[in-house]
């Protein structure tokens, strides 16, 4: 099959057309319908060609929506992977906040055992307010003896 200088292949249709326009034109003229032939073929080739250009310039967009279907995937995938290490630190992150709480709950039974030990020694403070001032009579007392 030969390639014309239109860059397409030789084909039934275009053979076809050659053989048509040399026939003599008194045949042409005989059959009316042959006339419109070469015509038709040649729309017909038209819009071949239209196609064949439609279908190259769907193909090229398709390729860069592929092209960017997959450059969106790549940034789905690092997203995805961003999440989950964001899980992973909030996951470390209700571990620790976990354990502040225990230390917290352990710090305030602390702090309230020192409340309590407080209130005790307040409690105490009178008696031994009175003590300290029976011992510092006695004193005197010793003081007042031993100077005699």
């Amino acid at each position: 099959m030969s390639i014309p200088a239109h860059g397409y292949p030789e084909t039934m249709a275009t053979s076809l057309l050659r053989t048509l326009s040399s026939l003599p034109a008194d045949v042409l003229r005989a059959v009316p319908d042959l006339a419109t032939i070469p015509r038709l073929l040649e729309e017909l080739r038209d819009e071949l060609r239209a196609t064949r250009e439609s279908l190259d310039a769907t193909r090229a967009v398709a390729e860069r929506v592929e092209a960017r279907a997959i450059e969106l995937d790549g940034h789905a995938v690092d997203a995805i992977a961003v999440m989950r290490e964001g899980l992973v630190e909030l996951d470390g992150g209700r571990r620790d906040l976990t354990r502040m709480e225990a230390l917290t709950r352990e710090s305030m039974g602390e702090i309230d055992q020192g409340r309590e030990l407080l209130a005790d020694i307040n409690g105490h403070l009178p008696a031994v307010a009175e003590a300290a001032e029976g011992l510092a009579r006695v004193e005197d007392k010793i003081g007042l003896i031993d100077r005699s």
